[in-house]
Protein backbone atom coordinates (compact mmCIF):
# COMPACT_ATOMS: atom_id res chain seq x y z
CA UNK A 1 0.00 0.00 0.00
CA UNK A 2 1.43 3.04 -1.06
CA UNK A 3 2.04 5.77 2.38
CA UNK A 4 0.36 8.77 0.25
CA UNK A 5 -1.56 9.41 -2.26
CA UNK A 6 -1.11 11.74 -5.58
CA UNK A 7 -3.72 14.38 -3.98
CA UNK A 8 -1.87 13.82 0.09
CA UNK A 9 1.37 14.61 -1.74
CA UNK A 10 -0.01 17.47 -3.72
CA UNK A 11 -1.16 18.99 -0.61
CA UNK A 12 1.44 18.53 1.66
CA UNK A 13 3.74 20.10 -0.99
CA UNK A 14 1.97 22.82 -0.73
CA UNK A 15 2.05 23.22 2.88
CA UNK A 16 5.75 23.53 2.69
CA UNK A 17 6.25 26.88 2.04
CA UNK A 18 9.35 28.50 3.47
CA UNK A 19 10.04 31.97 4.80
CA UNK A 20 13.74 33.22 4.59
CA UNK A 21 15.12 35.20 7.96
CA UNK A 22 17.80 37.59 6.30
CA UNK A 23 20.33 38.13 9.21
CA UNK A 24 22.62 41.12 8.21
CA UNK A 25 24.49 42.30 11.14
CA UNK A 26 25.97 45.25 11.93
CA UNK A 27 29.10 45.26 14.25
CA UNK A 28 29.06 45.13 17.71
CA UNK A 29 27.24 48.45 19.66
CA UNK A 30 27.57 47.74 23.35
CA UNK A 31 26.34 44.06 23.66
CA UNK A 32 24.05 43.83 20.78
CA UNK A 33 23.37 42.53 16.91
CA UNK A 34 21.11 44.32 14.88
CA UNK A 35 19.32 42.16 11.92
CA UNK A 36 16.77 42.47 9.50
CA UNK A 37 14.24 39.92 9.30
CA UNK A 38 12.11 39.53 6.00
CA UNK A 39 9.30 36.65 5.17
CA UNK A 40 9.20 35.38 2.02
CA UNK A 41 13.22 36.31 1.15
CA UNK A 42 13.13 34.59 -2.15
CA UNK A 43 10.84 35.40 -5.11
CA UNK A 44 7.58 33.57 -4.63
CA UNK A 45 8.95 31.93 -1.80
CA UNK A 46 6.35 32.63 0.81
CA UNK A 47 3.28 32.27 -1.48
CA UNK A 48 3.23 28.22 -0.88
CA UNK A 49 3.40 28.69 2.48
CA UNK A 50 -0.87 28.89 3.10
CA UNK A 51 -2.31 26.49 0.26
CA UNK A 52 -4.87 27.47 -2.07
CA UNK A 53 -7.53 26.00 -0.31
CA UNK A 54 -7.39 28.73 2.70
CA UNK A 55 -8.28 31.54 -0.27
CA UNK A 56 -5.34 33.70 0.43
CA UNK A 57 -1.44 33.64 0.17
CA UNK A 58 0.45 34.09 2.72
CA UNK A 59 2.34 38.11 1.68
CA UNK A 60 -1.56 38.70 2.33
CA UNK A 61 -1.50 36.88 5.75
CA UNK A 62 -0.62 39.46 9.34
CA UNK A 63 2.12 37.54 10.93
CA UNK A 64 3.39 37.01 14.86
CA UNK A 65 6.92 37.20 15.13
CA UNK A 66 8.84 36.12 18.55
CA UNK A 67 12.09 35.49 19.45
CA UNK A 68 12.69 33.67 22.74
CA UNK A 69 15.15 31.41 24.53
CA UNK A 70 18.06 33.84 24.13
CA UNK A 71 20.44 35.53 26.45
CA UNK A 72 18.01 38.73 26.79
CA UNK A 73 14.56 39.55 26.75
CA UNK A 74 12.04 38.05 24.33
CA UNK A 75 10.47 40.32 21.64
CA UNK A 76 7.51 40.07 19.56
CA UNK A 77 6.13 41.65 16.67
CA UNK A 78 3.43 41.93 14.49
CA UNK A 79 3.85 42.44 10.75
CA UNK A 80 1.93 42.43 7.70
CA UNK A 81 2.92 40.03 4.76
CA UNK A 82 6.58 40.39 3.57
CA UNK A 83 7.17 43.53 5.37
CA UNK A 84 10.40 42.93 6.76
CA UNK A 85 11.19 44.01 10.33
CA UNK A 86 14.55 45.08 12.74
CA UNK A 87 15.67 43.31 15.89
CA UNK A 88 18.66 44.57 18.15
CA UNK A 89 19.61 41.56 20.64
CA UNK A 90 21.93 39.95 22.19
CA UNK A 91 24.16 37.79 19.95
CA UNK A 92 23.47 34.07 21.19
CA UNK A 93 20.92 31.19 20.00
CA UNK A 94 17.42 31.94 19.94
CA UNK A 95 14.25 30.47 18.71
CA UNK A 96 12.23 32.50 15.98
CA UNK A 97 8.57 31.53 16.26
CA UNK A 98 6.17 32.57 13.25
CA UNK A 99 2.55 32.37 13.27
CA UNK A 100 0.23 33.20 10.06
CA UNK A 101 -3.28 34.97 10.83
CA UNK A 102 -6.09 35.94 8.46
CA UNK A 103 -5.93 39.81 7.74
CA UNK A 104 -7.86 41.22 10.73
CA UNK A 105 -7.57 38.44 12.78
CA UNK A 106 -4.20 38.62 14.51
CA UNK A 107 -4.36 37.24 17.78
CA UNK A 108 -7.93 36.39 17.89
CA UNK A 109 -9.08 33.01 17.16
CA UNK A 110 -6.68 30.15 16.00
CA UNK A 111 -3.77 31.06 13.47
CA UNK A 112 -3.44 29.38 9.95
CA UNK A 113 -0.07 28.45 9.56
CA UNK A 114 2.75 28.47 11.95
CA UNK A 115 6.98 28.19 11.44
CA UNK A 116 9.89 27.64 13.51
CA UNK A 117 13.62 28.24 13.83
CA UNK A 118 16.81 28.19 16.13
CA UNK A 119 19.42 30.45 15.04
CA UNK A 120 22.61 31.57 16.66
CA UNK A 121 23.27 35.32 15.96
CA UNK A 122 26.42 36.46 15.68
CA UNK A 123 27.92 39.94 15.07
CA UNK A 124 28.96 40.48 11.29
CA UNK A 125 26.65 37.31 10.18
CA UNK A 126 24.94 37.72 6.58
CA UNK A 127 23.23 34.95 5.05
CA UNK A 128 19.59 33.63 6.04
CA UNK A 129 17.83 31.56 7.81
CA UNK A 130 14.88 29.22 6.72
CA UNK A 131 11.77 28.91 8.23
CA UNK A 132 9.24 25.99 7.29
CA UNK A 133 5.70 27.10 7.42
CA UNK A 134 2.98 24.05 7.94
CA UNK A 135 -0.67 24.54 8.31
CA UNK A 136 -1.71 25.40 12.45
CA UNK A 137 -3.62 22.45 14.10
CA UNK A 138 -4.93 22.72 17.75
CA UNK A 139 -4.30 19.71 20.00
CA UNK A 140 -7.31 18.08 21.28
CA UNK A 141 -8.68 18.85 18.30
CA UNK A 142 -9.21 17.65 14.16
CA UNK A 143 -6.60 18.69 11.85
CA UNK A 144 -8.42 21.17 9.22
CA UNK A 145 -10.50 19.23 6.76
CA UNK A 146 -8.50 19.85 3.66
CA UNK A 147 -5.83 18.27 5.43
CA UNK A 148 -7.41 14.89 4.57
CA UNK A 149 -6.68 13.57 7.89
CA UNK A 150 -8.95 12.04 10.30
CA UNK A 151 -8.46 11.88 14.10
CA UNK A 152 -7.63 13.93 17.00
CA UNK A 153 -4.10 15.77 17.28
CA UNK A 154 -2.19 14.92 19.96
CA UNK A 155 0.59 15.78 19.41
CA UNK A 156 2.67 18.96 17.85
CA UNK A 157 6.76 18.86 16.88
CA UNK A 158 7.65 22.39 15.75
CA UNK A 159 10.87 21.49 14.38
CA UNK A 160 9.66 18.50 12.54
CA UNK A 161 10.48 14.51 12.74
CA UNK A 162 10.85 12.04 9.66
CA UNK A 163 8.46 9.32 8.75
CA UNK A 164 11.40 7.21 8.07
CA UNK A 165 9.08 4.96 5.48
CA UNK A 166 8.14 7.86 3.38
CA UNK A 167 11.57 10.13 4.07
CA UNK A 168 8.61 13.02 4.62
CA UNK A 169 9.19 15.50 7.39
CA UNK A 170 6.15 15.56 9.73
CA UNK A 171 4.95 17.67 12.77
CA UNK A 172 1.66 16.41 13.96
CA UNK A 173 0.33 12.79 15.57
CA UNK A 174 -3.39 12.48 15.03
CA UNK A 175 -4.93 9.51 17.05
CA UNK A 176 -7.90 7.80 16.10
CA UNK A 177 -11.30 8.76 18.10
CA UNK A 178 -11.95 5.30 18.82
CA UNK A 179 -9.90 1.73 19.36
CA UNK A 180 -9.46 -0.82 16.86
CA UNK A 181 -12.21 -3.23 16.89
CA UNK A 182 -13.20 -5.78 14.50
CA UNK A 183 -17.19 -5.71 13.58
CA UNK A 184 -17.17 -8.41 11.93
CA UNK A 185 -15.37 -11.01 14.31
CA UNK A 186 -16.41 -12.69 17.52
CA UNK A 187 -15.89 -11.62 21.18
CA UNK A 188 -13.88 -9.77 22.40
CA UNK A 189 -13.77 -7.19 19.33
CA UNK A 190 -11.63 -5.15 20.03
CA UNK A 191 -8.37 -6.84 21.46
CA UNK A 192 -5.72 -8.16 18.84
CA UNK A 193 -2.82 -10.56 18.81
CA UNK A 194 0.61 -8.48 17.78
CA UNK A 195 1.79 -11.96 15.83
CA UNK A 196 3.52 -15.57 16.14
CA UNK A 197 6.26 -15.38 18.89
CA UNK A 198 7.76 -17.90 16.09
CA UNK A 199 8.25 -15.46 13.62
CA UNK A 200 11.10 -12.43 13.79
CA UNK A 201 9.61 -9.54 12.34
CA UNK A 202 12.92 -7.65 11.23
CA UNK A 203 13.67 -4.11 11.86
CA UNK A 204 11.24 -2.66 13.38
CA UNK A 205 12.19 0.18 15.44
CA UNK A 206 10.86 2.40 18.00
CA UNK A 207 11.10 5.75 17.62
CA UNK A 208 8.43 8.55 16.55
CA UNK A 209 8.32 8.51 12.87
CA UNK A 210 8.98 4.38 12.99
CA UNK A 211 5.25 3.49 13.32
CA UNK A 212 4.04 3.30 10.07
CA UNK A 213 7.59 1.37 8.97
CA UNK A 214 7.10 -1.24 11.93
CA UNK A 215 3.08 -1.58 10.63
CA UNK A 216 4.15 -2.48 7.13
CA UNK A 217 7.25 -4.85 8.41
CA UNK A 218 4.34 -6.55 10.56
CA UNK A 219 1.90 -6.99 7.44
CA UNK A 220 5.24 -8.22 5.78
CA UNK A 221 4.67 -11.35 7.93
CA UNK A 222 0.92 -11.52 8.18
CA UNK A 223 0.32 -10.04 11.98
CA UNK A 224 -3.34 -10.24 12.84
CA UNK A 225 -3.40 -7.05 14.42
CA UNK A 226 -2.29 -5.41 10.76
CA UNK A 227 -5.17 -7.78 9.15
CA UNK A 228 -7.47 -6.03 11.60
CA UNK A 229 -6.51 -2.60 10.87
CA UNK A 230 -6.77 -3.24 6.90
CA UNK A 231 -9.97 -4.84 7.50
CA UNK A 232 -11.72 -3.01 9.40
CA UNK A 233 -14.01 -0.19 7.62
CA UNK A 234 -13.76 2.70 10.09
CA UNK A 235 -10.61 3.02 8.72
CA UNK A 236 -10.62 2.40 5.36
CA UNK A 237 -12.47 5.90 4.15
CA UNK A 238 -11.15 9.41 4.49
CA UNK A 239 -7.69 9.95 3.96
CA UNK A 240 -4.27 9.01 5.09
CA UNK A 241 -3.44 5.78 6.51
CA UNK A 242 -3.58 4.24 9.92
CA UNK A 243 -0.83 2.63 11.60
CA UNK A 244 0.43 0.35 15.03
CA UNK A 245 2.57 3.53 16.98
CA UNK A 246 5.80 2.67 17.60
CA UNK A 247 7.25 2.33 21.36
CA UNK A 248 7.77 5.81 21.64
CA UNK A 249 4.10 7.16 20.04
CA UNK A 250 2.43 4.84 21.91
CA UNK A 251 4.28 6.49 25.46
CA UNK A 252 3.12 10.45 23.65
CA UNK A 253 -0.77 8.52 23.46
CA UNK A 254 -0.38 7.73 27.04
CA UNK A 255 1.36 11.26 27.69
CA UNK A 256 -1.08 13.28 25.96
CA UNK A 257 -4.10 11.44 26.97
CA UNK A 258 -5.99 14.40 28.03
CA UNK A 259 -6.68 15.09 24.46
CA UNK A 260 -7.93 12.05 23.47
CA UNK A 261 -11.42 10.25 24.25
CA UNK A 262 -11.79 6.82 25.53
CA UNK A 263 -8.17 5.79 26.17
CA UNK A 264 -8.09 2.94 28.72
CA UNK A 265 -11.79 2.43 29.15
CA UNK A 266 -12.84 -0.40 30.90
CA UNK A 267 -10.79 -3.51 32.54
CA UNK A 268 -8.23 -3.60 29.69
CA UNK A 269 -5.99 -1.00 29.23
CA UNK A 270 -2.71 -2.07 27.78
CA UNK A 271 -2.37 -1.27 24.13
CA UNK A 272 0.36 -2.61 21.55
CA UNK A 273 3.14 -0.94 20.09
CA UNK A 274 4.49 -2.24 16.93
CA UNK A 275 7.64 -1.85 17.90
CA UNK A 276 9.05 -5.84 18.51
CA UNK A 277 11.69 -6.42 21.58
CA UNK A 278 15.25 -7.61 21.55
CA UNK A 279 13.54 -10.94 22.44
CA UNK A 280 11.86 -11.88 19.01
CA UNK A 281 8.51 -13.48 20.71
CA UNK A 282 7.92 -10.28 22.71
CA UNK A 283 6.43 -6.66 21.73
CA UNK A 284 6.56 -3.51 23.30
CA UNK A 285 3.28 -2.48 25.37
CA UNK A 286 1.99 0.25 27.43
CA UNK A 287 -0.73 0.97 30.05
CA UNK A 288 -2.48 3.97 28.62
CA UNK A 289 -3.70 4.62 32.27
CA UNK A 290 -0.72 3.89 34.36
CA UNK A 291 1.66 4.57 31.96
CA UNK A 292 4.11 1.69 32.55
CA UNK A 293 5.71 0.36 29.84
CA UNK A 294 7.15 -3.26 29.63
CA UNK A 295 6.90 -6.31 27.24
CA UNK A 296 4.91 -9.00 26.48
CA UNK A 297 4.54 -11.99 23.95
CA UNK A 298 3.48 -11.48 20.61
CA UNK A 299 0.47 -13.89 20.84
CA UNK A 300 -1.48 -11.97 24.12
CA UNK A 301 -4.99 -10.45 22.70
CA UNK A 302 -4.19 -6.14 23.47
CA UNK A 303 -5.94 -3.18 22.40
CA UNK A 304 -4.41 -1.02 19.75
CA UNK A 305 -5.13 2.77 19.21
CA UNK A 306 -4.97 3.54 15.21
CA UNK A 307 -3.04 7.00 14.89
CA UNK A 308 -1.32 8.61 11.54
CA UNK A 309 1.69 11.09 11.25
CA UNK A 310 1.56 14.25 9.38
Amino acid sequence: MKKYTFFAVSIVLLLAGMLIVSACFSPFQGDKGTFTLSLGGSPGSSRAAVPWMFGMYSEDLEHSITLSGGPGPDQTVSVRGDQPVQFSVTPGTWEIDVEGWRPGTLGHGRPISMGYSKVTIRAGQNGGVPIKMFVYCELGHPAPPELLIQGTVFYLSKEGFVDVYSGKTCHYLAAHTMDLDNPGGTPPLDLFEWGLTTIDVPDTRTGIGTGFHNTMQMEEFSSPAVFALRSNPMLSTGGGDWYIPSRDELNLLYQNRNYLAGIGIGTDTTYWSSSQSSVITNAYVQNLVTGVQGQMTKDNALKIRPIQAF
